[in-house]
């Protein structure tokens, strides 16, 4: 979906965002939906739907990187731990 970013954003359905976010977030989908609703001034079902086309492309980038760094999952954590670092 990264090398057709115009293709995914015609049909955002296709990529699960919403699974991909029960499968992350699970019954803590909507507490975090609610906090960033507030920090923002987006609405709720807003945010629940920028999540849901975001996840996705999140998703995506990271598996790019797992693929091109040739990362195992303790490579991974070391890079995300490395991102959240950066901050």
């Amino acid at each position: 979906m990264l090398d057709d970013l115009a293709g995914f954003l015609r049909n955002t359905q296709s990529a699960n965002g919403a699974g991909i976010l029960h499968h992350i977030l699970g019954n803590r989908r909507g507490m975090i939906e609610n906090g960033f609703a507030r920090g923002t001034g987006l609405n709720t079902n807003n945010v629940g739907q920028l999540l849901e086309i975001v996840a996705p492309l999140v998703m995506g980038a990271l598996g790019r990187t797992q693929h091109q760094e040739g990362l195992d999952a303790n490579g991974l954590s070391e890079f995300l731990s490395g991102e959240r670092q950066a901050e």
